[in-house]
């Protein structure tokens, strides 16, 4: 069974590479159209992931969006300044097991990764105030980012990113490839490695 939670995107930025607004665009027209599409549940599911796949494999090797933003510890954050580093972005919520499963196997991977050119970003749609009581996380965090999750295009979570040295978007992990742990650790560490021989 797969949880999709569904974000409604606004326009995305004029920032980003025109061909990542296309894709985006066209998979964003066709989560606006559910509601008319009339479709009984398991066959809308099945339409969800192949729109959700040709989006994933249409914005690889484009350039991903700069932002600003403020982190769970009240630093400036700025990507466009992050340079010759891999960097690992996860788009998720508190309210999401499968999101929760998920920062878990990027927790572990943050760790292994410590001493390499990578950088790990947990970037969440969530308020500050809900972490209160909950726990900290080692990886560098966003709260509040709901623009952010617009200006990317995303529409569902977890997604991981995996984003070249370039700022090029190599692989997506989007919240339906969340079956077993182990192997999606094993997908996630392959492709950060080969992000790093580039």
């Amino acid at each position: 069974m797969c949880l999709l939670i569904f974000i409604v995107a606004k326009p995305l930025s004029a920032q980003v590479d025109s061909g990542f607004t296309k894709c985006s665009f066209k998979f964003n027209n066709f989560i606006r159209s559910i509601d008319s599409l009339n479709l009984d549940t398991e066959i809308l599911n099945k339409r969800f992931i192949e729109e959700e796949q040709k989006w994933t494999d249409c914005i690889q090797n484009f350039q991903v969006p700069n932002f600003n933003a403020i982190t769970l510890n009240n630093d400036s954050f700025c990507l466009s300044k992050i340079s010759n580093k891999v960097i690992v972005m996860n788009f998720w919520s508190l309210n999401c097991a499968p999101c929760l499963a998920e920062f878990g196997i990027l927790s572990e991977l943050n760790e292994e990764y410590n001493n390499k050119d990578v950088l790990f970003i947990s970037i969440c749609v969530d308020r500050k105030s809900k972490f209160k009581n909950r726990f900290i996380p080692k990886i560098l965090t966003i709260v509040d980012a709901s623009e952010i999750l617009s200006l990317y295009g995303i529409t569902s979570y977890p997604q991981t990113f995996i984003v070249a040295k370039s700022h090029k978007l190599k692989k997506v992990f989007g919240g339906a490839s969340l079956i077993n742990n182990d192997k999606l650790k094993k997908n996630i560490s392959f492709q950060i490695n080969e992000a790093l021989k580039e």
